[in-house]
């Protein structure tokens, strides 16, 4: 497991974008919702190509930037709700 983190970070990011991607179509969700969920998989791309491993700092940093991808998340959930009782 250590010793490829990249790789193995960018298996569980696809796999957690496939999980949120399931519970929207389980929802009923439409394109407000998937449309943050391209922003979610971006910011998980971004991540993975800021990370160095050997930065303690950088790791930090990429770590407490999830409270924006949780807000993004939270944003495409309220969003899907909102076109699910529009319509």
């Amino acid at each position: 497991m250590e010793q490829n983190p990249k790789r193995n970070l960018a298996i569980l990011s696809a796999l957690s974008v496939c999980c949120f991607g399931l519970g929207g179509l389980n929802a009923g969700f439409g394109a407000a919702y998937f449309t943050g969920l391209a922003a979610v998989s971006a910011h998980y791309s971004w991540q993975l190509k800021k990370l160095n491993i050997e930065d303690r700092q950088t790791c930090w940093d990429l770590f407490v930037s999830n409270r924006w991808l949780g807000l993004i998340l939270l944003m495409s959930i309220i969003g899907g709700k909102y076109e699910l009782e529009k319509n």
